[in-house]
């Protein structure tokens, strides 16, 4: 089935349903057993329990994955199930990171709607995780948001695999014709972000960095950005409050590489202090090891 006819149909129905967090991923997408289909079965029955965007995406998904299966792509038909058995659970999923795929082959000097060029896939996908991020476009339009990435992805599996012209052409159409629109929802108001991170921990994952370069994008050299961290209650209340710190200096060290003027950035760490979650203590919350990015207009 074509890929437009795909998303029509997974789609079909949404209605319209902030802050997104972005940390560790609780399901291991890693070791696959290719031959196994149980994710999409499970993936066909599995209740919608997120947002309307996180919906949305797991029908478009588990349509993704029907249509590999149908193929006999069983590699790609469990990717895509198991993606989506994260967002019907409402876990925020995200594009796919293309340094993840066989990608060699692709030539990325390619051309924007709107007239300009991009320098590579991960260039493409910044414009997608801006209107997310800077303009909210999951919230204002969450179908048409979940077409977007879908449409990215599906683009990135078919330059991956690299022979289908015409899976590409519209897979890529699809894309840029979401992302348009998605870009007439932008304006310069104040954004929100959220990275967590693993316990006892300051490293920034690898999403975490992708999503580091969206935020500084969305800064430029102009805007403040404000960093404020937290660590949970497990533990030494002074140790605590130095990984938090640490934890905003990995940050305003990230962003500063990516750009963004050191003077524009003001860092509070509050190590147990008005917690995200309020909790007693020794709790394990994922929330409050966290790191809250604000975005000034």
């Amino acid at each position: 089935m074509p890929f437009a006819k795909l998303l029509a149909f997974a789609l079909a129905g949404l209605m319209l349903a902030g802050c997104e967090t972005y940390g560790p991923m609780t399901h291991n997408m890693s070791a696959f057993d290719w031959g196994d289909t149980k994710p999409l079965e499970e993936l066909t029955t599995a209740p919608r329990s997120g947002s309307a965007f996180t919906n949305a995406l797991a029908d478009g998904y588990q349509a993704m994955a029907q249509s590999e299966l149908d193929k006999r792509d069983w590699r790609d038909q469990q990717r895509w199930a198991r993606k989506g058995l994260l967002a019907a659970e409402g876990a925020v999923v995200h594009p796919e990171l293309p340094d993840r795929w066989d990608l060699v082959r692709v030539n990325y000097a390619e051309t924007r709607v709107d007239g300009t060029t991009y320098k590579d896939l991960y260039d493409r996908r910044e414009d997608l995780m801006e209107t997310f991020y800077a303009c909210g476009t999951r919230e204002k339009d969450p179908a048409l948001s979940a077409q977007a990435q879908l449409g990215f992805d599906c683009l990135v599996e078919e330059l991956d695999e690299g022979w289908e012209t015409p899976a590409i052409t519209e897979c890529r159409d699809t894309f840029e014709a979401a992302l348009a629109r998605l870009k007439t929802y932008c304006g310069k108001t104040e954004t929100g972000f959220v990275i967590l991170f693993p316990t006892g921990s300051s490293e920034l994952s690898l999403e975490a960095r992708a999503l580091v370069g969206t935020i500084a994008r969305a800064a430029g050299t102009t805007r403040p950005v404000t960093l404020t961290g937290w660590a949970d209650t497990v533990g030494n209340a002074s140790a605590n409050l130095a990984l938090s710190a640490r934890r905003v200096a990995a940050i305003k060290s990230a962003l500063v590489a990516a750009g963004v003027p050191s003077q524009k950035i003001s860092e509070t760490a509050r190590g147990n202090q008005d917690l995200p979650v309020t909790t007693g203590p020794n709790v394990a919350n994922p929330s409050n090891r966290a790191v809250h990015i604000v975005v000034g207009s």
